[in-house]
């Protein structure tokens, strides 16, 4: 119970105080400029090298352009998670909301210390599968406002070749507005596309693996994907997201 003004508030009020503020949360979306040519990344090392280069022009805001700004309504983005994500996240729009402001619900602490060397948790940890499933759902959100028919998308099942997943959407849609993520003149559909989400800033080893994970189905010329990282961008503390495109 919180005293507010004089008034009592039980937590879950005070919650949907803060939740009312937000009703509507931007994600700011970035493409970067330059296209990773598989061809071109032979060896892990420039593989490396050039993902180090897309974190540190994101960073300082170079080498990347503002793709779109997304005005998330949260009971929308609940309809994709239902639709086309892989995790069954029950309310993704309200861990949307709770994830992008930060909430992390304390736990009980007993008074009693602990056994010597252990410590208590005292607040939740987020979750790896409700942030991914925020990232997936927001892919198709951003997918929807760029004009790609989604109906045209769907997710594929999480297989593995050889060593690595394979990636997680397939995109049939051949329209204009997929050229707005797909750039190459050679591109024949589908487009496939890896999503990944954290809690934190992008991570470079993640966006190496996103590549490589679109690596096992580029084959041959005329393939294209596309890696979608949706992140917390812990200057501002809102979410963001990178879109990177990736040819054989």
């Amino acid at each position: 119970m919180r005293i507010r003004f004089g008034i009592f508030y039980s937590k879950q009020q005070d919650r949907d105080i803060v939740m009312s503020s937000v009703i509507n949360v931007t994600v700011e979306v970035f493409k970067y400029n330059n296209i990773v040519s598989l061809r071109r990344m032979p060896s892990l090392t420039l593989l490396k090298q050039f993902i180090s280069n897309v974190v540190n022009d994101l960073l300082h805001r170079t080498n990347v352009s503002l793709l779109r700004t997304l005005l998330v309504a949260p009971g929308l983005i609940e309809q994709y998670n239902v639709r086309y994500t892989e995790k069954w996240v029950r309310r993704i729009d309200e861990n949307f909301l709770d994830y992008n402001i930060g909430i992390r619900p304390r736990l009980n602490v007993p008074l009693i210390p602990p056994p010597r060397n252990l410590k208590y948790l005292s607040e939740k940890f987020f979750s790896g599968d409700v942030s991914g499933t925020i990232a997936e759902s927001l892919f198709i959100y951003l997918l929807d406002e760029l004009g790609i028919d989604i109906n045209l998308v769907g997710h594929l099942r999480p297989l593995k070749k050889k060593t690595a997943f394979l990636p997680d959407f397939i995109i049939w849609d051949d329209s204009h507005a997929v050229r707005l993520l797909i750039s190459s003149s050679n591109y024949q559909p589908p487009a496939y596309a890896e999503v990944k989400g954290s809690t934190s800033n992008i991570d470079p080893n993640r966006l190496i693996k996103a590549v490589l994970q679109l690596n096992k189905l580029l084959t041959k010329p005329g393939d294209c994907g596309i890696v979608f990282f949706a992140f917390k961008n812990l200057q501002n503390l809102n979410y963001e997201a990178l879109v990177l495109e990736v040819i054989t």
